[in-house]
């Protein structure tokens, strides 16, 4: 009896976990540094900040030296600043500065 007890139990707690649990997919997990800065430029463009927030920081941890690397910093900057975080407004312009800094390069505006 108190085998079949500890089998019910643990089959019932295996059968959980095979449903999955209801974990998200990232369907960003392909992605190319173009598309996430794409995707990231047209959500900050329509209004949807924490979507443009979430792909500006993906693209910066998957891609950190990539083409797009330091426009996303400023626009991450921007995006924290339309979301009205003060919090989090400073931290991309600081690693942007740390990473000019460790690199050497000057960032020139274009006028």
């Amino acid at each position: 009896m108190r085998h079949l007890i500890i089998f019910l139990l643990v089959f019932t707690i295996s059968g959980c976990s095979y449903f999955g649990g209801g974990e998200e997919e990232d369907e960003t997990i392909n992605w190319d540094a173009d598309q996430f800065y794409a995707q990231a430029k047209a959500a900050l463009e329509s209004g949807d900040y924490d979507e443009a927030v979430e792909l500006y920081q993906k693209l910066e941890t998957r891609y950190p030296f990539g083409v797009h690397a330091q426009q996303a910093l400023l626009d991450l900057a921007y995006a924290y600043y339309r979301m009205m975080n003060p919090r989090h407004q400073l931290l991309p312009v600081i690693d942007l500065s740390n990473y000019t800094r460790k690199t050497n390069m000057l960032i020139m505006p274009i006028i």
